[in-house]
């Protein structure tokens, strides 16, 4: 499936249904910028710009803020951080919201997949690429894909710094904003 959009300041559910955001806080998706591997754990990923807001004319980094990638390994233990929008069966107005969880980095680089990262961040369906966010240096040290309920036994993602072909992928996305 091909994401069309994103969305920014997403409201609380009502009664378990998401909300939309309010207009300003919608963003298209340039679908010619979008780069993106679907090779399982450690090598999960996709990059892709917004097109700016079609009410403001601004693009969401400008509104919304950015993050900056580490340019060092995450290590072992490092207390990590992920904001998304996952199920919650729980609470139905927290299912399909942002919420924001922290853990620990269990696993940073794996014996058959140098760019695997583990992690004990509590995870839903629907925070698959999500940011993880180092709390220390505040910078993306990888990116949440696959939860840690049955087949995989523990919370992964991809490590940024130590996969080539995504650290490329983000440079010529940043690089094409500045053209």
């Amino acid at each position: 499936r091909v994401l069309e959009r994103g969305s920014f300041n997403t409201p609380v559910s009502i009664e378990g249904d998401p909300q939309p955001s309010d207009k300003e806080d919608v963003y298209l998706i340039d679908q010619e910028s979008i780069q993106f591997e679907d090779g399982g754990p450690g090598n999960d990923w996709a990059v892709f710009r917004f097109k700016a807001n079609e009410h403001t004319g601004k693009l969401p980094g400008t509104v919304q803020g950015h993050y900056n990638i580490a340019s060092e390994d995450v290590k072992r233990g490092a207390k990590v951080r992920i904001t998304g929008y996952g199920i919650d069966s729980e609470d139905p107005k927290r299912h399909f919201a942002q919420q924001t969880h922290d853990g620990d980095v269990t696993l940073a680089g794996g014996i058959l997949r140098e760019s695997l990262l583990e992690h004990t961040v509590d995870t839903m369906g629907g925070n698959s690429g999500s940011s993880i966010i180092e709390e220390e240096s505040q910078e993306i040290v990888g990116i949440h894909t696959h939860g840690g309920c049955g087949f995989f036994g523990a919370n992964k993602g991809t490590m940024i710094n130590r996969h080539e072909k995504l650290k490329a992928a983000i440079k010529a996305c940043l690089d094409s904003e500045l053209e």
